[in-house]
């Protein structure tokens, strides 16, 4: 059955309803002749007469299941590779790992879920830091990783632990031969790596509550899977992760899915150049933003520099300026930030949103042309859920500084929540007019580790779900 005839079928509509309201994948929401290209290969291969009997196959209770599950396997893509946003796995180590270690010191257990884990990279990747750095310290200790994915395919490669060089793109070969055995033209996970990682399918959009029972996890990882969600089923999916964390747990999701909306429960934490979310815990020993001072750094990009001079973690910079993209004029605040402006980062990385809203009046009224200050007011009242002063204090900064890359980013996410939309769409086509010199690797300042090359494809995703939205209505 070809791709037309697939798409002029009447019963299109009504299988398409059903497989993103089965699946989440809002990301097909206004891509048709995608989604029709994929549901007609599977037709053909199966030799059924149209889109009406293949939604009835769908349906049916003996083989709807394993066909949904082979349609998942053609409609998702598992773009994973080890150690991938390193600054997560350094947090991972230094701070929330020994937290942890003092925090179930009477269970003696550490339950960590990766979600969405496609080929497993990931879950291996949290494997190695355990076994690596805290293997003394867990012995005696019930520690394991649990990893799903939608894709059965992809949780069978997972489980084979076998990945070919393109899994290790930015991984150092010193990482890969000291954790990996070289079989023919594959690299094999290690047994000793292996051990604590389980596999399990999982839907995000099911409702089963039996794979995330309440206050189980100490960790959960799902990373650039709530990107291609609708606004609901990210809203569902944080309330789910909320009662599946337990008090102190901790939340670590992409980049582009931070969402003070949906994600309004959890505390906010930035160590170094990582920001995650938490679950509060009242007796919680370790503040936010603080991290363990004889914890050793790592970072797979500086792999070969291991018995250098050991660096403590920092806390998120405050840089003097933003790269500037175009002609506009620079802002007209730069040099060394203000002890107050330092002051302010420190309160928000605590999470004392209070105190930090205070000190962001004053300083912003004190220094009323430092673009810095207001782009990071904005971001400390974006966290708060105060969206109209937020979306005035970034386009203070934008004023101040017509190159603020970051500023114009979160401008658009705050306008997109909003609910403005078409204003939305012009601040992401911004960010990209300004990205487009800039070299894919730089590293953006303000950006908790992010590069230029992030950046755009996070404001790509964007612009994606607004067109998507937009063609919906």
């Amino acid at each position: 059955m070809n791709l037309q005839t697939v798409l002029t079928d009447v019963y299109f509509p009504e299988l398409k309803a059903y497989i993103l309201d089965h699946t989440g994948l809002s990301y097909y929401s206004d891509k048709n002749e995608d989604l029709a290209a994929r549901i007609s290969g599977r037709i053909e291969y199966l030799h059924v007469g149209g889109c009406r009997q293949y939604l009835n196959l769908l349906r049916s209770r003996t083989a709807g299941e394993q066909e949904m599950e082979c349609l998942i396997g053609e409609l998702t893509i598992g773009e994973t590779y080890f150690f991938r946003q390193v600054e997560h796995f350094d947090l991972l180590r230094t701070t929330i790992i020994p937290a942890l270690l003092e925090q179930n010191i009477e269970s003696r257990r550490i339950r960590i879920l990766s979600v969405g884990c496609a080929t497993g990279e990931e879950p291996y990747s949290i494997a190695i830091q355990l076994e690596r750095y805290f293997a003394d310290r867990l012995y005696g200790w019930d520690a394991t990783v649990l990893a799903s994915d939608i894709n059965p395919e992809f949780l069978a490669r997972a489980k084979s632990a076998r990945y070919t060089e393109w899994s290790f793109r930015t991984t150092p070969p010193e990482i890969r031969a000291e954790y990996f055995t070289r079989e023919g033209a594959a690299w094999s996970v290690k047994p000793e790596y292996r051990k604590r990682v389980t596999f399990q399918r999982f839907n995000l959009a099911a409702t089963d509550p039996t794979f995330m029972p309440r206050d189980t996890f100490d960790v959960i990882f799902c990373r650039n899977v709530m990107i291609y969600f609708s606004k609901e089923l990210i809203a569902r999916t944080a309330a789910r992760f909320w009662d599946a964390l337990r008090p102190g747990g901790w939340l670590i999701v992409g980049h582009a899915e931070f969402n003070p909306v949906a994600f309004g429960k959890f505390t906010r934490v930035s160590v170094g150049d990582a920001s995650v979310y938490r679950k509060p815990h009242p007796d919680c020993a370790l503040a936010a933003g603080e991290a363990p001072q004889n914890a050793a750094f790592w970072d797979p990009a500086s792999w070969l520099e291991r018995h250098a001079p050991e660096r403590k973690p920092r806390r998120v910079p405050m840089p003097a300026a933003i790269p500037i993209a175009t002609t506009a004029p620079p802002p007209a605040a730069s040099g060394e930030p203000s002890p107050k402006l330092r002051e302010l980062r420190d309160l928000a990385d605590r999470g004392s949103w209070q105190a930090a809203t205070a000190l962001g009046h004053k300083l912003t009224e004190s220094e009323p042309l430092n673009a810095v200050a207001h782009f990071t007011f904005g971001l400390i009242l974006e966290s708060a859920s105060a969206l109209d002063e937020a979306e005035s204090a970034l386009r203070r900064a934008i004023y101040l500084n017509r190159s603020f890359v970051l500023a114009h980013y979160h401008l658009a996410t705050c306008l997109q929540l909003r609910g403005k939309e078409a204003q939305a769409r012009k601040s992401f086509e911004n960010v990209l007019h300004l990205l487009e010199p800039l070299p894919p690797g730089q590293r953006m300042e303000h950006g908790d580790g992010l590069t230029v090359a992030d950046l755009r494809e996070m404001a790509k995703i964007h612009l994606n779900l607004l067109e998507t939205r937009e063609r919906a209505n």
